[in-house]
């Protein structure tokens, strides 16, 4: 249990500097998941929903100070959503060939 606490802390603490500085941080949740006992595909899934629940956190406090242009999102992100459901397929496949 103490382990548990330990990497909750470590992963909040890391998930408020990565939101304030812009990125992700994905690449220290899944250490820091493994090192406390996860397997690494719950690990890597985990560090995922970790990453959403952060950008959604710093979508409302952008929006709450309204610096948030929602133009440009509905500019870019149909595109990058489409790209992304069309990249999965294609990673699957390049990755038989290996």
């Amino acid at each position: 249990m103490n382990q548990f606490f330990v990497c909750a802390v470590a992963i909040v603490i890391i998930a408020i500097i990565m939101t304030m500085t812009g990125r992700g941080g994905g690449n220290f949740y899944i250490p820091i998941l493994v090192a406390g006992g996860i397997a690494m595909y719950q690990a890597a899934t985990t560090g995922r929903l970790i990453l959403v629940a952060a950008a959604l956190s710093a979508l409302v406090v952008f929006h709450n100070h309204q610096t948030v242009d929602w133009k440009l999102v509905l500019v870019i992100d149909p595109p990058t959503d489409i790209m992304a459901f069309m990249g999965v397929p294609m990673s699957i496949s390049s990755a038989k060939c290996i």
